[in-house]
């Protein structure tokens, strides 16, 4: 009786225990360690460093801090790998635009996701907000909102990454061609490896004929 007794307390506290969020969690306000997002191994925890603008790791054995990178953290939002072995990223610092990264818990190296995805998919940069040389054009349009986040984490080894945004259409009157050009949505999905590996999940891309305006995507 005493041994069922004593195991069921220990299940009673696994359960109550918060289960590791491998979905992408946005950190909590007020900022800093005591709301920090803790691995699924429990041996680090990251945290936001909002006057430094900056996302910290500690090690949480050795109470260690090692800086990540700086990032806008109140607007940022995180995921663990089931393992423990990685960390997603997003971070966007501006209303326009957001970057997805994947972090090695042990080294920090940095993998920007953008460039994974451009590397595989190359045609999916018409949906960039920006180069070095400005704004891209795609069919009369410009990129207006360019959002790139981890959902999730689906295993050890994948994500699944969003693409999502808006392009600015323009008037008849606006453009040489005499056309109307409306806002274009687009919201794609990929699975993402960490081998570099990029398979599409699903695409949606339309047009709201009634406006230019990016508006009528819903999200801008």
């Amino acid at each position: 009786m005493r041994f069922a007794i004593a195991l069921a307390s220990v299940l009673l506290a696994a359960s109550a225990r918060k289960p590791a969020n491998t979905v992408a969690t946005f950190l909590n306000d007020p900022f800093g360690n005591a709301n920090a997002f803790v691995s699924p191994d429990g041996k680090h925890a990251l945290w936001g460093d909002y006057e430094n603008s900056e996302l910290e790791m500690e090690d949480t054995a050795a109470h260690a801090k090692r800086p990540v990178a700086g990032m806008t953290v109140q607007t940022l939002s995180l995921a663990w790998s089931p393992d423990s072995r990685y960390f997603a990223v997003n971070d966007r610092p501006a209303s326009d635009i957001e970057d997805a990264y994947l972090f090695n818990t042990d080294t920090l190296e940095r993998t920007k996701l953008r460039d994974s995805l451009t590397a595989a998919r190359p045609q999916v940069i018409r949906y960039y907000l920006h180069d070095d040389n400005g704004p891209f054009l795609t069919h009369g349009r410009n990129v207006l909102h360019s959002y790139l986040h981890v959902l999730r984490w689906l295993d050890g080894e994948h994500v699944e990454l969003q693409l999502h945004g808006s392009t600015g259409g323009r008037f008849a009157h606006d453009n040489p061609d005499g056309h109307l050009y409306p806002a274009e949505c687009f919201d794609l999905r990929y699975r993402v490896g960490l081998d570099g590996s990029v398979q599409r999940i699903s695409g949606r891309v339309f047009s709201e004929t009634s406006t230019p305006n990016e508006d009528a995507c819903g999200w801008g």
